[in-house]
């Protein structure tokens, strides 16, 4: 069975990504924590956890796009 290349090129774009961002993405997705919980975790008010995740998404939506 091949892999799905979509799947290829997200994990490739995950990886790139500081280890800081991959955490924050991991407590939001696979975590399922929300803006208040991640904060917490990461002395962060809330709405600068969702400004963060969302200038990521909007990376990883340019990069997967461009590529």
């Amino acid at each position: 069975m091949e892999a799905d290349p979509r799947n290829l090129d997200l994990q490739a774009a995950l990886r790139a990504l500081p280890s800081d961002d991959r955490r924050l993405l991991a407590l939001r997705h696979v975590g399922g924590l929300s803006s208040e919980e991640i904060g917490v975790l990461l002395h962060s008010s809330p709405p600068a956890i969702r400004m963060r995740l969302s200038r990521l998404h909007k990376r990883l939506r340019r990069k997967l796009r461009d590529d």
